[in-house]
């Protein structure tokens, strides 16, 4: 994977997390109770499987590195 191409997949994946996010903070806390676990699993799914292995080859990327 060029690092241009790590950069166009990594604007895409987090933009997936917020689609996500904007879903969750308009939930009920009994509709959010339904999905949680389905939730946390795409989003983790997202960060580890997706981001993660950008960021072990391009750690220069990770805005969140180091803080």
């Amino acid at each position: 994977m060029t690092k241009e191409t790590a950069l166009i997949v990594q604007l895409h994946a987090l933009a997936a997390i917020q689609e996500i996010h904007q879903i969750v903070v308009k939930l009920s806390d009994g509709q959010l109770g339904e999905l949680k676990k389905g939730v946390g699993s795409v989003i983790g799914t997202i960060e580890m499987e997706v981001l993660g292995p950008i960021y072990a080859k391009f750690p220069e990327i990770d805005d969140l590195a180091g803080k």
